[in-house]
């Protein structure tokens, strides 16, 4: 189960893995090697660590934001990545996230440039959630890898008989 929902084929299919929100914030900090309060003021919070599925040579700590996944962020080295999650199904029961739109940062950009970061959080964030749809059934919020078409999430296809997941 992914953020209160059964994923298909009844397999945790989440970008998040389970947390302790501070916990998680911390991780960032420290695979960052900046202050918590700096992370804090550029990024945000409520950070956890994150699967995404590495498409380049980067090879980054990735932590995720938002619930359902609006923004993730790669840490390696000197430098940071802040990008959009996409998750897509891959087979039947497997979803599997990737970075896109990705924007290269220093970490010292982190204190010396902290409103250039947040901007740029808060674009992908709004980029994200402009891809949440309501389901006409239940009239719940869903990111698109919850919908089964336009109108109807995947539970209530199920559920009423459309589909079987």
């Amino acid at each position: 189960m992914v953020g209160g929902r059964p994923s298909r084929g009844g397999r945790d299919t989440g970008v998040g893995m389970e947390h302790d929100e501070g916990a998680g914030q911390h991780l960032l900090a420290v695979a960052l090697g900046a202050r918590g309060d700096d992370v804090l003021r550029a990024l945000g919070a409520g950070w956890r660590p994150a699967d995404v599925a590495d498409d380049t040579a980067w090879a980054a700590q990735w932590f995720v934001s938002g619930e359902p996944a609006q923004v993730l962020v790669g840490a390696r080295g000197p430098t940071l990545v802040v990008a959009r999650p996409d998750p897509r199904w891959d087979g039947i029961a497997e979803l599997v996230t990737h970075a896109v739109e990705e924007r290269e940062f220093a970490t010292e950009d982190l204190l010396y440039q902290a409103e250039l970061v947040a901007e740029e959080v808060e674009r992908l964030a709004r980029r994200r959630r402009q891809s949440f749809r309501w389901c006409r059934t239940c009239r719940t919020l869903n990111p698109p890898e919850y919908m089964h078409g336009r109108t109807e999430c995947q539970d209530c296809a199920a559920r009423f008989g459309r589909v079987v997941y």
